[in-house]
Parts: structure tokens; C-alpha cells; sequence
């Protein structure tokens, strides 16, 4: 038995990447030093390009796709205080990237890539390689509970959607391509990031922290529905935000949060294109489940006492240093995060404590 293992392309070239590089280090009055660095990356990308199967191959590797970055990266370190009883530094760090998709990618592309968002496939000329797009939530049904979209289907002068004489929701036809049912959400990717780190010291006591910020950047939601979208075994643990949902008409003008089903039943919506999706993971892929993800973090906290020399020697040692750290101390967030982690959606990065002895001898 003989397999293809790959298809032979002609054309295929080497993916060809245009870089250049300017730093600069400076250094202020023995008390400021800084760190700058400027760069700009051009390439054309290599992806597969789906192709028919009776080729032998699902796909063969093309040249597919220019892509531009440029971005930044920045250190400042400064000491404004440095006498023999006091002592404080401060440190600040940041980076910032753009790319921007300037020939999209050939290869094919489908709604689950602009829902997710791609980094290795171009979607759309002109935006970020992280972008995605979502659905346009429309608000719930009033009698049923069930999320209802915009730019999907036809609508009826009342706003409700259309349906034909079998009650199937009738598509727009204004649909030429995926984005002409789908909203701009944004992109993964922050616009700014950094940390700032700062020490304190008077006399043999020093106090640290460490922060970190992010800026910019959208992220979904964590779905609060079980994976079957219907009321789980009675052993199994619900999220607190179905509290919330819809349970009977008129709730949909102070909740969106669709019914919790208590039966299986079909809810797969037919969309443009042959596509089929459930209406649950629909609502959780919609603009409404967009969050802002920018935080800043206090990372940790210390407090660190050291003996001096002549105490030391009287107990014998080189030297003895007494610390306590605090890790993951708060995070400011959005507040439709409901107290989670903005970095894991769903739970908390629990807070540490440590203390310690250090003994030289």
C-alpha cells in the first residue's frame, strides 16, 4: 500500500521576511537608564490551501498571504532616591506589536476562523491577524427564551423574524460572504502591555512589588451553560449566573440569558452557506459575550528585613535575612469578569503566602 504524502508545487517559493532593527540605551544623571528598541517585519506567509481530495491530498502548502509587523519595545529604570537609609527604584517595561494583513490568505477560510479568530490564516485585508468577529445578538424570544440574531435572517415589519410556510426562519439575502452576517468583535491581541516594579528600602527593611498591565484586547466570555445547554444531573455543579436566565415571558426585557432547557431538543439554526450551529453556542460566539480584556495586576508583594554586619557576627554568621511574599495579590478587571481571573475566565488565580529564613555561614 502506497500513500502521497505531499503534492509537489512548483511554485512554492521560500517564505521571504523583510526586517530592520533601531536601539537606543541611554543613561541620565547615574540615576536614569533606558532602554528603546523600534522594528518592522514583512513575509508571505506559507499555509495550506484546502484543494480537492481526489488529488490524494486534502491540502497542499502554498505562498499565501503578506503580512506587516512593526511594534516596540521599552525599559526605564530610575533611582530617585539612593542616600544610606533610603534607597527606592522604580522599573518600568513595555512592548507594542501591530500587524496588518495586507493580501489575504488564499487559503480557504470558514466561520469557525473569524468566530476564533486566526494567527496563521489572513482573514480580512486590512486588519489584525488576531481579529474576530462574532454574531449580532438580537435580544431573546419572549415566548421561548432562545436567543434570536441579527443580519441572519429576514425580519418582519414588528421586528420578528420571518419564517416560511414550514416555519423555518428564512435567511437575508443580502449575504454575500461570511462577515455580512457577523459583527466586528475586535482583536485577542492587547494594544500595550508592561510592568512596573518598584523597591523601597530604609535602612535593613525593603518593601517590593511587581505589577503588570495589560491594555486593549477582547476576549469572550466563558459560556455559564452546560455542555447540553439543558439542566445537568442533580450532583453537578451550575453556574451562578443562570440565576439570571429566562424563565418565563417578560423576562427577556431585564435578562439575556437564554431558557435553561429541561429536555432535548433540536437547536441547531441553519445559517448561510450550508452552515449549522446551536443557537447556545451562537449566543456565547455573540458581540454580547465580548468582554474588554484589559487588567493591571499586582502581581506580588515582599517584605524582606536584613541584619547588619555587627549583629551577624555576634550570632556567628555571614548574614540572616527574614522574608515574607504575597503572590497574586488583586487584579483590576472588567466587572462582567464577576470577580474571575481575566486571563482564565473562569476561576481565580488563588493568592500565596510565604515566609522565609536565609542563612549564610
Amino acid at each position: 500500500m502506497s500513500l502521497i504524502s505531499r503534492i509537489p508545487n512548483p511554485n512554492l517559493s521560500w517564505e521571504r521576511t523583510k526586517s530592520w532593527n533601531f536601539g537606543l540605551d541611554l543613561q541620565l544623571f547615574r540615576w536614569v537608564t533606558m532602554n528603546f528598541e523600534y522594528y518592522t517585519k514583512s513575509s508571505n506567509n506559507l499555509v495550506n490551501q484546502d484543494i480537492a481530495i481526489e488529488n490524494g491530498r486534502p491540502s497542499m502548502v502554498i505562498n499565501g498571504g503578506k503580512i506587516s509587523n512593526s511594534g516596540f519595545e521599552y525599559t526605564l529604570n530610575i533611582t530617585p532616591v539612593s542616600t544610606k537609609n533610603w534607597g527606592w527604584t522604580i522599573g518600568l517595561n513595555t512592548s507594542r506589536n501591530w500587524n496588518k494583513a495586507k493580501i489575504r490568505t488564499i487559503d480557504d477560510v470558514h466561520l469557525r476562523d473569524f468566530l476564533e479568530g486566526s494567527p496563521t490564516k489572513v482573514l480580512r485585508e486590512g486588519y489584525d491577524l488576531s481579529s474576530f468577529w462574532s454574531f449580532s445578538f438580537k435580544g431573546l424570544n419572549s415566548e421561548t427564551g432562545l436567543p434570536e440574531f441579527n443580519h441572519i435572517y429576514q425580519q418582519n415589519e414588528d421586528g420578528s423574524l420571518k419564517r416560511d410556510e414550514k416555519g423555518n426562519l428564512v435567511l437575508a439575502d443580502h449575504i454575500r460572504e461570511i462577515t455580512d452576517y457577523l459583527v466586528y468583535s475586535g482583536k485577542s491581541q492587547p494594544d500595550f502591555t508592561g510592568g512596573i516594579t518598584t523597591r523601597l528600602r530604609w535602612k535593613d527593611l525593603t518593601f517590593g512589588a511587581n505589577f503588570a498591565l495589560l491594555l486593549g484586547g477582547k476576549k469572550r466570555l466563558p459560556s455559564p451553560f452546560p455542555a447540553s445547554s439543558s439542566i445537568a444531573a442533580t450532583d453537578a455543579n451550575m453556574n451562578k449566573e443562570l440565576i439570571q436566565r429566562w424563565k418565563k415571558p417578560g423576562d427577556e426585557a431585564y435578562t439575556n440569558i437564554p431558557v435553561l432547557q429541561n429536555r432535548l431538543v433540536d437547536n441547531y439554526l441553519t445559517l448561510p452557506f450550508d452552515e449549522r450551529m446551536d443557537m447556545y453556542n451562537m449566543w456565547n460566539m455573540s458581540d454580547l459575550r465580548v468582554v474588554n480584556a484589559s487588567f493591571f495586576r499586582c502581581q506580588q508583594m515582599s517584605l524582606t528585613w536584613n541584619m547588619n554586619e555587627k549583629w551577624c557576627a555576634h550570632l556567628g554568621v555571614k548574614s540572616l535575612s527574614l522574608n515574607f511574599i504575597m503572590n497574586n495579590v488583586f487584579v483590576i478587571a472588567d466587572k462582567k469578569f464577576h470577580g474571575f481571573d481575566p486571563e482564565l475566565g473562569d476561576s481565580v488565580q488563588p493568592k500565596t503566602y510565604s515566609f522565609g529564613i536565609n542563612i549564610g555561614i
